[in-house]
């Protein structure tokens, strides 16, 4: 949450003694597989043949709004190429072992809603490629803004009594719903200039 993650974890036997005083780090990645950032750390493995195996913690911040993933990863003591965890012998980044974590903006709308029911909203951004994220209980909507003008009339189901939109919306349309929206919290989005609910 607030661009922060971080991953905390044991070693398995895997052959770490060989790491000892290198790094583990934590690369992560958008959804078109474009690496992001990257953060290492030291760690040093005293007993590689203890049945505890080390521990190590990795933290990013500073990530901007958006759908990401994360992997971990390691660097022999000297060496300057990174290594990915469990990965096959061509050292395959894309989709294995990665965590999938989605940061929020600190902008959002509240909706108060009938469960159950379908929600047709439509908005625009203040900027194109914004990302968009809707929740309700568990139904989880993503997509990213192609403009800066409204989006499609697009229906998201109620999965509770409330629904959330996150990211920088400067106009936003909920008219159509009629009394199946009870009530709106616009206070956590000051960049909001139009609201037609």
């Amino acid at each position: 949450s607030n661009g922060s993650l971080s991953i905390e974890g044991r070693f398995a036997n895997y052959g770490y003694d060989t790491l000892n005083n290198g790094q583990i780090g934590l690369a992560i990645y958008d959804h078109a597989g474009n690496l992001v950032t990257r953060q290492a750390g030291n760690f040093s493995i005293m007993n590689p043949y203890s049945i505890l195996k080390p521990t190590f913690t990795v933290q990013l911040n500073g990530i901007a709004q958006g759908a990401y993933y994360a992997k971990l990863c390691y660097k022999l003591n000297g060496d300057t190429n990174w290594y990915f965890m469990g990965d096959d012998a061509n050292q395959t980044e894309m989709l294995r072992n990665r965590v999938d974590f989605y940061v929020l903006s600190n902008k959002y709308i509240t909706l108060n809603v009938k469960k159950d029911s379908l929600i047709s909203i439509s908005l625009a951004t203040n900027a194109a490629n914004t990302p968009i994220r809707i929740v309700s209980g568990d139904s989880v909507y993503d997509f990213t803004t192609t403009s800066t003008s409204l989006t499609t009339l697009t229906s998201y189901y109620a999965g509770a009594n409330t629904m959330t939109i996150y990211g920088d919306v400067k106009r936003f349309d909920c008219f159509s719903n009629k009394t199946k929206i009870t009530g709106i919290d616009v206070s956590k989005n000051v960049a909001l200039c139009t609201l037609l609910c």
